[in-house]
């Protein structure tokens, strides 16, 4: 039995087919969907470079995301106790956000 879905998404078309089909099988199998876009700082960079890399990455997910949530409010998982749940993690090798 699938109980949790991670699913990691940038906002591409396969992306989005991903986020389709994985929204499919969290209904048939009434799990919880959670959404992860990473960004990735830059390697070489000062502080105040990657501040802003970071901060220009936080704000086009939360654009890319805005659809996933409004198409999970019209989802019967919404209604559930656990909706679709999305997040931005940050850095090369990211940890899952605690809201996860």
């Amino acid at each position: 039995m699938i109980n949790r879905i991670l699913l990691a998404y940038d906002g591409s078309a396969p992306a989005d087919k991903a986020y389709s089909f994985a929204l499919d099988i969290a209904k048939k199998y009434d799990a919880d969907l959670y959404v992860l876009a990473v960004a990735r700082p830059p390697e070489f960079g000062d502080d105040v470079e990657t501040e802003a890399v970071i901060e220009n990455s936080r704000k086009h997910y939360q654009k890319v995301l805005a659809p996933l949530k409004a198409l999970s409010r019209r989802s019967p998982l919404h209604q559930r106790r656990n909706p679709v749940r999305t997040a931005l993690a940050q850095g090369p090798t990211p940890a899952l956000p605690a809201s996860f």
